[in-house]
């Protein structure tokens, strides 16, 4: 996607206009279409994109942010008209980047550990990236590995349910993983961690090298050309020496991790961690649609989105 469709994307969405039920928020650069009792949460969507944008553009050296278009479901039922059915059920957010937009499902973001901040870096990390190598085609593990590393999303708790899944299964090549991941959760989960670990593999000691590669790919508009000429090495030979890495530093030391003795109290602090992530987060929600309910006042007018 090019910088002008990427203008376009955002005067279209203003032209457009909100649908039945909806209504629409504006920000430097993003629009937030919404159902009326959901303004709580489009406020704080405008204020997370205006703050995060700039930062992550410039790590993928992007001059200036694009446009981006947010559109928040307010049941799974309009996030599932949103992404046409093609999502997992455990699916919260998703990006649509030749158009600039991002989805999400405003009943779903308090069931996991993820903050909102969180989900929406990640997903402004897919639309921007696009935008910077002009919507040239990327390999999966490519882009969400890069989202994933600029969202900040991964740490103690991805990195013990990684070693568990890489015991439990026998990885694919990284580059094996160049459309869409798996339905099944762990399957998704051990694809989403294996492209993490690729991507830090490739940028913990050369983090210039993501604005080196993004440049690449745009001017070629070939990801493996630009690969190799960033990394020194074609992406088949990468994938193999990822594999051996991964197999020294999970599958050796799988044992350890699985015995009973050892997973026990690590599980148990994992779970602890998740569950008061999600409390935090069910606790901002509720405080979301408590100021809804405040606004609206006793009457109940502004009732729930019918899509």
């Amino acid at each position: 996607m090019t910088r002008i469709a990427a203008a376009a994307a955002i005067l279209l969405a203003v032209l457009a206009g909100p649908a039945a039920g909806e209504e629409v928020l504006r920000g430097e650069n993003v629009v937030v279409r919404y159902p009326a009792n959901r303004r709580a949460l489009a406020e704080e969507t405008v204020r997370i994109v205006v703050a995060e944008a700039p930062g992550i553009a410039e790590a993928i050296g992007l001059a200036r942010p694009g446009a981006i278009v947010v559109d928040i479901a307010g049941d799974t039922e309009h996030y599932r008209r949103l992404h046409r059915g093609i999502l997992p059920e455990w699916s919260a957010a998703f990006s649509r980047i030749d158009r600039g937009e991002i989805g999400l499902d405003a009943s779903r973001l308090a069931d996991g550990p993820r903050s909102l901040s969180t989900i929406l870096r990640h997903e402004i990390a897919h639309v921007l990236f696009a935008q910077r190598t002009g919507g040239a085609a990327c390999p999966t593990w490519f882009l969400e590995g890069v989202a994933m590393r600029l969202s900040r999303e991964w740490g103690f708790g991805e990195q013990l349910r990684l070693a568990r899944l890489l015991w439990r299964y026998e990885p694919p090549l990284v580059d094996e993983l160049e459309g869409r991941f798996p339905r099944p959760a762990d399957e998704a989960s051990l694809a989403y961690g294996l492209s993490y670990l690729a991507v830090m593999e490739l940028l913990n000691d050369r983090p210039d090298d993501l604005r080196t590669v993004a440049a690449f790919i745009e001017k070629t508009g070939d990801f493996d050309e630009a690969f190799a000429s960033t990394f020194g090495e074609p992406v088949d030979a990468f994938a193999l020496r990822l594999d051996a890495v991964v197999r020294k530093r999970y599958r050796t030391g799988g044992a350890f991790v699985s015995s009973a003795s050892w997973w026990t109290p690590l599980a148990f602090l994992f779970l602890l961690a998740w569950a008061v992530r999600r409390r935090r987060n069910r606790r901002r929600l509720a405080a979301w649609e408590a100021d809804e309910a405040a606004a609206r006042g006793p009457s109940g007018a502004d009732g729930p989105y019918s899509g």
